[in-house]
């Protein structure tokens, strides 16, 4: 029960983190003009946090599906939440229909497995 509970609330952790991303970031990009791409790297510090915190308990493919879930929230979820609050993605709504919804789930899954497995590499003390 101990190890549900441990990996449940680090996805949670992990959304929330993505969801608070998302939204601050989205109101800000708008009000402030910049691209909210800019904040890209403040994901992939959340999805390498979480992968470091599961990889300190739990083997890599337990760290890699947990991040690749958080991915596939922030493919869905976050991108209809920066689509609502008009995020300043620096592009007009008809460049941004010409990503599909499978295209954003592969993507941010692959973004979310990479650095998932950094997260891991930082908590074993792996370099290459």
């Amino acid at each position: 029960m101990n190890i549900n509970y441990n990996l449940f609330l680090y996805i949670i952790t992990g959304i929330i983190l993505i969801t608070l991303l998302n939204t601050t970031g989205a109101i800000a990009s708008r009000k402030l003009k910049f691209n909210y791409g800019l904040l890209s790297p403040i994901s992939f510090a959340i999805y390498t946090f979480v992968g470091y915190l599961i990889s300190k308990d739990k083997p890599i493919d337990v760290a890699l599906t947990c991040n690749i879930l958080i991915g596939l929230f922030d493919a869905v979820a976050g991108w209809n939440l920066l689509m609502k609050l008009k995020a300043n993605t620096g592009r007009n709504e008809e460049q941004l229909i010409e990503m599909t919804e499978g295209q954003r789930i592969i993507l941010m899954s692959v973004i979310a497995g990479f650095f998932g497995i950094i997260g891991y590499m930082i908590a074993h003390n792996i370099t290459m």
